[in-house]
C-alpha cells in the first residue's frame, strides 16, 4: 500500500513540474507582445491573422517586441527593457499556444530549458 501511495505522489510531482508554465524570459526572439497576449511576429504580420491582431491593439495595452537578438524593447519609445516590465501573456504561433508566467529571476534559466522544449 505505501509503495502505491509513493508511486502515486511521485507520479503527481513529475506531472507537476512538466507542466510548470515557463516565464517571459524564455520567449522566444521574433515575439510581440500586445497587452496579455503574445505572438510570433510571422503570425502576427501574417494578413490571414490581421484582424485577431487588429483587436489585440485596439483592446489597448502596453506593446513590446522581442527582437531576433533577444532585446526587449519598448514599442512606444523605442528603448530596451528589462524583461521584468512583461507581464505574463499567453503565446500564440502558427502551431502551438502556451502560457508564460511574468519572469521570475529565480527560475530564468530552468524555465528557458523547458519552452526550447516546447517549441
Amino acid at each position: 500500500m505505501n509503495n502505491k501511495i509513493t508511486s502515486s505522489v511521485d507520479t503527481d510531482l513529475m506531472m507537476a513540474k512538466a507542466t510548470t508554465l515557463a516565464t517571459v524570459d524564455a520567449l522566444p526572439n521574433g515575439t510581440v507582445v500586445i497587452g496579455n497576449k503574445a505572438f510570433d511576429l510571422a503570425y502576427a504580420n501574417d494578413a490571414n491573422n490581421e484582424e485577431e491582431i487588429s483587436k489585440m491593439i485596439v483592446a489597448g495595452g502596453a506593446v513590446y517586441v522581442k527582437d531576433y537578438d533577444g532585446n526587449w524593447i519598448e514599442n512606444v519609445t523605442g528603448e530596451i527593457i528589462n524583461v521584468s516590465a512583461i507581464p505574463a501573456v499567453v503565446y500564440k504561433n502558427e502551431g502551438k499556444v502556451i502560457n508564460f508566467e511574468k519572469a521570475n529571476k529565480n527560475q530564468n534559466e530552468v524555465s528557458k530549458e523547458k519552452v526550447e522544449n516546447k517549441l
